[in-house]
């Protein structure tokens, strides 16, 4: 499964902007955007912000796991065990990775969402 790399350097971009003393975003312009032009729900974008912190937090664990491996056969395991608790993550919400691959993409295309999610991940961490 791909990770969202324009969407983690968004949250980057998204955390340094928010710092700022003008980094305060009008939530009422993110709250009233009509999303049926994208194809996604409001409860789709949410989901998506819940599973979104939940594999974070997962490549982020394994990641320190990984930069210990001292094989390549270790490193191969830790990735299998990493993408299977993503998946479980993924399918614990009710959804599959295509879904989540499907709306990461809806997301990316579009600055609104991407603003949205950004919004939402951002209350999650």
């Amino acid at each position: 499964m791909k990770r969202p790399t324009k969407l983690t350097a968004c949250l980057l971009a998204a955390a340094a902007f928010a710092a700022g003393p003008s980094g305060a975003q009008d939530d009422s312009a993110l709250a009233v955007l009509d999303l049926r032009p994208y194809g996604v729900s409001a409860e789709d974008l949410e989901t998506f912000a819940d599973i979104f912190v939940d594999v974070e937090k997962i490549s982020i664990r394994y990641e320190m796991e990984l930069a210990r491996a001292e094989n390549e056969r270790e490193t191969a395991l830790l990735r299998a065990r990493q993408e299977r608790e993503t998946r479980q993550q993924i399918e614990k919400r009710g959804w599959t990775e295509a879904k989540y691959e499907q709306v990461n993409e809806i997301v990316d295309r579009n600055p609104a969402l991407l603003t949205r999610v950004l919004a939402l991940i951002e209350e999650r961490s």
